[in-house]
Parts: structure tokens; sequence; C-alpha cells
């Protein structure tokens, strides 16, 4: 949810992508990575795909901190994209917002766009940063409290779709992307 001067926008999160941090970081996958290869392989080998993966940063300090935390940044200088901090402080890992389906506020965000149609209006990172009006602005406020803040829903009913993330390079094989299957908003079937 977005409160902002323009008005408050709403979207329901249809797609995510986790990243963690450097070799021997991320402590709490410890006791996960003994049944899940994916995980074990981060905790050996780290995740170069994440901006963690070399230490903390003005950029991505964020990360670091404590959980419920946005991290913003410019992708490709171009868009911004909008990440939850999910690790304890220290521990850095962040899952990215990579879609949303409008739920209010769907004529700002068709303005903000300047496009028509829920499925277009936030099917991926920069457009659902755009669609919602948030900015690097936004960088490092805590999510938990408004203008922009999560929030529970209603329980959406759905298979989880698991695969490899979008536009890496570096630990391309590991099945971080998460998508609600079906739904018309996600990014990329």
């Amino acid at each position: 949810m977005h409160e902002s001067p323009q008005g408050a926008t709403v979207g329901r999160v249809v797609e995510t992508e986790a990243y963690f941090g450097p070799p021997g970081a991320n402590p709490t996958l410890a006791r996960r990575a003994r049944h899940d290869a994916a995980l074990a392989w981060v905790r050996a080998n780290g995740d170069p795909a994440s901006h963690s993966f070399r230490g903390p940063t003005r950029r991505n300090g964020v990360m670091f901190g404590p959980p419920g935390h946005a991290y913003v940044y410019l992708i490709y200088g171009l868009n911004e994209c909008l990440n939850v901090s999910t690790g304890a402080p220290g521990d850095p890992q962040a899952v990215l917002f990579r879609a949303l389906a409008p739920v209010a506020g769907e004529e700002l965000m068709q303005k903000r766009r300047g496009v028509a149609g829920p499925r277009r209006l936030a099917s991926g990172p920069g457009k659902l940063t755009t669609a919602m009006g948030v900015t690097r602005a936004h960088d490092g406020r805590d999510l938990t409290t408004p203008p922009l803040y999560l929030a529970a829903g209603a329980r959406r009913r759905g298979r989880i779709g698991v695969g490899p993330r979008v536009g890496v390079t570096r630990a391309a094989h590991l099945p971080f992307r998460y998508w609600i299957e079906g739904d018309a908003h996600v990014s990329r079937r």
C-alpha cells in the first residue's frame, strides 16, 4: 500500500524473487540448508546475483539492517526496484517485488504508467514501482507504517510456482523466483 499525496494505491503481491548474501553469511539458512540443495549452495558459495554479495555499501546497506525495510535501487539507469529486507541485522537477505495485481487506485496507477488495463500496470519490477509511486526516496523506510507499507490482505488460494530468477546471469540456476500460477499479472510466464 502507498498512501501518496496524489492518492492511495494498493496491490496484491503475485510474484517475488529472493536474494541472499556472500559466502558464509545468512546464518539463518544453516538449518534449512541441510534439507534444501539450493540453500546449501548459497550458504557455501554465496549469492553472486545479490547486491550484498561483496559486502555492505551505501547502496545496499538496507539489506544488512533490520527486516521489514524498503530497499529501493535504480537498475540499468532506468527503473527503480522495490525490495523488502528479510534477514536479521547483519544477515543480508531481501525479497524483490516483481509483480502486483492492482487492488485499489487503478486510475492513479494508469496515469503514472501511461497505460490502460490492469494486466500491464505492475507486471514487472519497474512497472510496479512506477504504478505505485515508489522512488529511491523510499529507500530505508520501515514498511510496517504508512505511507508505504505492507498489509495483510485476503488470503488468495492458488499454487505457487517456483523457478529461476529473471534477468540475472550469476547463480541463474537457483530456484528463487516465486509466483502465483495462472495469475494474469505475473511478469513472465
